[in-house]
């Protein structure tokens, strides 16, 4: 989908109005399209840490979503940090 990575894009803005605007909009894609997704899984581990609250809350959102098509069980390594 062409319009995915103006959307990862977005979740890196200095705009918090963007950023959480895109977050909101990758999660609930992942919600149906997982799959498309699947190739950000880093960012969204590495969000979970993010210093602006919308990212982290969407992190864990997106990154349970994301689970369901998480073949190389990252999702599994990092659930202490996501029960946090």
């Amino acid at each position: 989908m062409k319009y995915v990575e103006p959307l990862i894009k977005g979740l890196s803005s200095e705009k918090k109005k963007v950023q959480s605007g895109t977050s909101e909009i990758v999660s609930l894609l992942s919600v149906d399209h997982p799959e498309l997704l699947k190739p950000y899984m880093e960012l969204f581990i590495t969000n979970l840490t993010a210093k602006t609250p919308v990212l982290r809350w969407e992190a864990v959102c997106t990154l349970g979503n994301l689970a369901r098509v998480d073949d190389e069980k990252k999702t599994e390594k990092i659930l202490e940090t996501l029960y946090q």
